[in-house]
């Protein structure tokens, strides 16, 4: 029996200009982790679960609360923007405890699995791809045999002398229902240390699942190898029990399904409903979508069930941004659906990416055209960044300047700047973008409206008024006239 510590590892620039944005930034429970712990804990092992996020711990102090749990092995769940100072994290346990392997994995390790060993010396093994089946086979080796054996099984990366080696892709596991449930009762502090998104549930406390994995869509910048193209999902009755679980142990009121494609699967998505309704779960549940999977039908079914909110991701108002996106669909088509959602009672929030190659000023012109015209309840923007993993990566450089800095990549600063544009450029059109959607009347009228629901987003939001007002969506006596892109 081993002592396993899973950390989700703190981000290294927490610096003073993000900071302005603390209190906007949304911390939820770690679904990957959470899983892997449960996991840990069904093999007999003792596991500890430690996330960074919530309180915006630092490298010494997530380094201080790893080694107080004394592990014979860290298990750390690593981003692109994470993982330097997951490393760093390593290095600090490490000098304290010779003893400690420490196992790397995550959407990054994945994407990079040879050079993530090779970049940073402090990961003694990473496991690429769906962990649970490769953390288990990994501990059981080590407390065996004391290390891994070369080759390495699939799913494995490992040093051998000089040399990096991996095993390969590990098999996509078959049945998520033979999973555990994840370790929700492990959650240091519990459900009310975390932040859902601003204006993004109706009741606190606010639970997190995640019911399927894989997308088989192509979206040219998606880094979502971790889980594969194949799509999977748990059945209607394990994503009932689960909720229940969370309402009747934890006095969850509303869930956030972290799926990529919640609904991919109308069978399904109509057994879970049904599920809900059948077993009386009144609690409200938001999911992510792409507008060609829903319609009308599917709208009133889910309304009638509780559903919320659905977040959309369109990324762009201009068609020649979705082609180049591989989004497959139209604005006229997003325009429709939104149109629709609203007409079924459920709120809508649009996911947009700016500065993707090809953007002009003339396409986030026709963005901000598609912003102010449609009825979006909210929307969010980030800024394009090339993640290992994604169709552009390898090709970014030939795109456009790229600061491949992974400290810096976490979608608010432009580390990409497509040719034609200028850093200042973009961050110019970001808040125009912004503008065009938020200083309309209705929407300020929404956010009162949605004050009532959840009187803690709006303290979150006068919190982070200095921050906000950099781009002049709230405008103030410092900015007299906001630049916009000509």
């Amino acid at each position: 029996m081993a002592r396993v510590t899973l950390l989700n590892p703190p981000f290294s620039l927490w610096d003073t200009a993000d900071r302005k944005f603390r209190y906007l930034q949304t911390a939820t429970p770690p679904l990957g982790l959470l899983q892997l712990t449960a996991c840990v804990r069904a093999a007999g092992h003792l596991p500890a679960l430690l996330d960074a996020v919530p309180d915006q711990w630092g490298v010494d102090q997530s380094a201080r609360a790893v080694l107080a749990t004394e592990p014979d092995y860290l298990v750390i769940c690593a981003f692109t923007s994470t993982v330097v100072a997951a490393n760093r994290v390593a290095a600090q346990v490490k000098a304290a405890r010779p003893t400690c392997k420490v196992l790397v994995g995550g959407p990054h390790v994945t994407a990079l699995p040879t050079r993530t060993l090779r970049d940073f010396p402090y990961f003694d093994y990473g496991g690429a791809g769906e962990g649970e089946e490769v953390l288990i086979d990994m501990l059981r080796e080590l407390e065996a045999e004391g290390r891994l054996a070369s080759p390495p099984q699939p799913g494995v990366i490992l040093r051998d002398g000089e040399e990096v080696l991996f095993g390969g892709t590990a098999p996509l596991l078959k049945d998520l229902d033979d999973l555990p449930m994840p370790a929700w009762d492990l959650l240091p502090g519990g459900f009310e240390r975390y932040r859902a998104p601003l204006f993004g549930y109706r009741a606190q406390p606010v639970g997190t699942m995640l019911t399927s994995r894989g997308c088989p869509y192509p979206c040219a910048f998606c880094d979502g190898a971790a889980l594969g193209k194949k799509y999977r999902q748990q059945s209607a009755e394990w994503v009932r029990e689960q909720a229940q679980h969370l309402i009747a142990r934890f006095g969850v009121r509303h869930v956030i399904f972290y799926d990529d494609l919640f609904n991919l699967n109308r069978r399904r998505l109509y057994q879970v409903c049904d599920e809900f309704l059948r077993h009386g779960i009144k609690i409200g549940w938001n999911i992510d979508a792409r507008v060609d999977t829903v319609d009308e039908e599917s709208l009133a079914r889910m309304k009638e069930a509780g559903c919320w909110l659905i977040n959309y991701g369109i990324e762009s108002g201009s068609q020649r941004i979705l082609d180049a996106m591989k989004k497959q669909t139209t604005p006229q088509k997003v325009e429709k659906v939104v149109h629709l959602t609203k007409a079924a009672g459920i709120r809508s929030k649009g996911l947009f990416i700016l500065g993707f190659p090809g953007e002009t000023k003339e396409t986030v012109a026709e963005t901000a055209s598609f912003v102010r015209r449609v009825p979006l309840d909210e929307m969010n923007l980030t800024i394009f960044t090339p993640y290992p993993g994604c169709e552009i990566y390898p090709i970014a450089r030939e795109l456009g300047s790229f600061d491949e800095d992974f400290e810096k990549m976490n979608g608010i600063r432009p580390v990409f700047v497509a040719s034609g544009w200028t850093a200042e450029e973009l961050d110019d059109a970001y808040g125009y973008l912004l503008r065009s959607f938020y200083r309309r009347p209705e929407i300020a009228l929404n956010f009162v409206k949605m004050g009532w629901d959840s009187p803690s987003s709006v303290w979150r939001l006068v919190r982070s008024l200095p921050g906000v007002s950099r781009y002049g969506v709230i405008p103030t006596w410092t900015e007299q006239n906001a630049k916009s892109p000509s």
